[in-house]
């Protein structure tokens, strides 16, 4: 049987869910990230998907805005935790291969360290729902790692999978997927705001 590289790193993310909170929820890495995000999005007060939301942290920054948010991520324990950190917002048991969304329902879609999880051949289907479920001008925000190939990651925890980008070959799987690039900009990797 081959290995399940999105299974088995939701599993690895609900064995340590408690600590990696700890460590991310007080982070300030990506506040000039979500601050860029939020003054881009149409619209009054949008509301924002966060892709593997994680324990919460940004979809909190999000929802204290003022914006509806509703957060996705495959580890229970992330899910949990976040609807203690933000009870304004909705956290769902999703996969972000498969949304369980109308289409352009949202105006923003957070994808913070998320998709990076896929295997490259699962990125761009992946993308093509984003862009499904946001609506027409709506903000697509991705992080991913840079580098080549991918693989599993071993951490003193375990391990997980990670689908590196050089810049040339992530330009081109979110612009197949019907994506245009407003915002480039390298933080440790490329991260891209997307139209």
């Amino acid at each position: 049987m081959a290995e399940d590289p999105v299974g088995q790193t939701a599993n690895f993310y609900e064995e340590i869910a408690e600590s990696y909170a700890i460590e991310w929820l007080d982070s300030e890495v990506m506040r000039e990230s979500c601050d860029y995000f939020i003054r881009n999005l149409l619209g009054g007060a949008p509301r924002i998907l966060d892709v593997g939301c994680g324990p919460g942290r940004d979809a909190k920054f999000f929802s204290d805005r003022g914006f509806e948010v509703v957060g996705i991520d495959l580890a229970e324990k992330f899910l949990r935790i976040a609807r203690q950190i933000a009870p304004s917002a909705t956290f769902v048991k999703m996969d972000m291969r498969s949304l369980g969304f109308s289409d352009a329902s949202f105006a923003g879609l957070w994808a913070c360290a998320s998709l990076l999880h896929l295997p490259r051949s699962q990125a761009g289907p992946a993308l093509r729902e984003f862009h499904r479920v946001l609506e027409l001008g709506g903000l697509l925000y991705v992080s991913v790692t840079e580098g080549e190939g991918e693989g599993w990651r071993k951490h003193a925890e375990g391990r997980d999978f990670c689908a590196y980008y050089c810049k040339e070959a992530f330009k081109q799987v979110v612009s197949e997927a019907g994506f245009e690039i407003i915002q480039l900009k390298r933080s440790g990797g490329p991260a891209v705001s997307l139209r």
